[in-house]
């Protein structure tokens, strides 16, 4: 798969850490990134979009990413 065309997902409540993990995965050319910051933001991302990767964080304020 090509990186320009891949759709990945990053859920977790840190804004910074969301930030780096966004600006790491820009500069590795990957360029349709959506963040989430709760368990019911990203089910309705993922509700509305295919993704090829999610990033997920376990511990967040609605949930955990293993019941997600």
């Amino acid at each position: 798969m090509d990186k320009a065309s891949c759709k990945i997902l990053v859920v977790d409540d840190e804004k910074e850490l969301t930030n780096i993990l966004t600006d790491i995965l820009k500069r590795e050319e990957y360029s349709h990134i959506d963040v989430a910051f709760s368990c019911i933001e990203a089910e309705n991302k993922i509700r509305n979009n295919f993704y090829n990767l999610i990033l997920l964080d376990v511990m967040l304020p609605d949930g955990n990413g293993f019941e997600l």
